[in-house]
């Protein structure tokens, strides 16, 4: 068989991304925010992926931070979600996302929901990655 005709064992993260523009869109102009900011601290910060669940009870997103520190760029990326008990505490604590160099970046390319698991997939520099979170 010529390898040209082979089904990809894995296509890429492309639909999936497009479709995180758009729900960090929607998200941002939900909640009022920018997709990006400064900090106080100098720190530039951006919404890079986004997962509500169908309730509207419970809200995840990866936010990218990073800042030119002359002779270097301090940069990392933090999973956020938002559900709280009934006394206010939050369910999930910020959790930083794993990645082989921040610097080269993290695409977001799946975020979803399932029951109580919050399904990532996201491809660093060497590899593509997939986490659930409870």
């Amino acid at each position: 068989m010529d390898a040209s005709a082979e089904e990809p064992v894995f296509r890429g993260l492309g639909e999936h991304e497009e479709a995180q523009h758009e729900a960090v869109a929607a998200f941002c102009a939900r909640w009022q925010r920018p997709r990006s900011w400064i900090a106080d601290d100098g720190y530039e910060h951006a919404i890079e992926g986004v997962a509500e669940d169908p309730t509207g009870t419970r809200v995840a997103w990866v936010e990218s931070r990073r800042k030119d520190l002359g002779s270097m760029e301090d940069v990392a990326y933090w999973l956020r979600a938002r559900h709280h008990t009934p006394d206010g505490e939050p369910v999930f604590p910020d959790v930083e996302v794993d990645t082989y160099n921040p610097y080269f970046g993290c695409q977001i390319g799946y975020m979803r929901w399932f029951d109580k698991r919050l399904v990532l997939i996201y491809r660093e520099k060497h590899y593509t990655i997939v986490c659930t979170l409870r």
